[in-house]
Parts: structure tokens; sequence; C-alpha cells
């Protein structure tokens, strides 16, 4: 029988964190393809890449955008009609009057 001897403790260490570094790598992957599947259930069809937002700014951002869409859903506005209003109304708006661009506002002026 050959006997191994064993990796010296700098080693060992590197190790450890290699193998830990894979196991949150496919934890997040996991994770995130879930949260692909949950969105698919209600109609988003998300690429991966916006799923790494590529900072803590950049997921507020989203997350402030898929609540403003889902808001213009629940009021029973077409999200993309609405944002290409908004889009074409906020170079010339008033930033104290950011409320006129919300869609119940524009709800209420198609209506």
């Amino acid at each position: 029988m050959r006997f191994v001897e064993p990796k010296p403790a700098d080693q060992q260490a590197q190790a450890v964190v290699f193998r830990t570094r894979e196991q949150f790598v496919n934890q997040r992957t996991d994770l995130v393809n879930a949260l692909r599947s949950s969105l698919y259930e209600f109609g988003y069809s998300a690429s991966q890449n916006w799923m790494f937002a590529g900072s803590e700014g950049g997921g507020k951002a989203m997350a402030s955008a898929f609540t403003l869409i889902e808001t213009a859903k629940l009021n029973n506005v077409d999200p993309q009609a609405w944002r290409t209003w908004v889009l074409a109304q906020i170079t010339d708006h008033k930033i104290t009057c950011l409320d006129e661009l919300l869609p119940w506002r524009y709800a209420a002026q198609a209506a």
C-alpha cells in the first residue's frame, strides 16, 4: 500500500475555499433558475443578462421598473404603450410633477 502525504495547511485551506465557492455558485444558479421559472409563469421571459444587475443600484432600478410595469397592468394599462407615452412626455415635464406620469393618470387620459 502506498502512503499519500497530506497536503500542507495552506493547500487544504485553498481547496476548502474553492469547494465552498463552487457550492455558492451552484446555489445561486438554482435560485436564479427558480426565479426565472416563477417569472415565466407570470408571462415574463427573462434572459439571464438582467438577472445579474451588476450592482445593488442596478437591482433597485430593475425592482422599480418591474413595480411600475406591474402597477400599469393592475390599472388595465398596456405597459409598453404607457412607457412609450412617458418617454415622450418626460423631456418637457417638470420634476416636481412626476406623479402626473404614473399609470393611473395615463389610464384617465386615454379613456
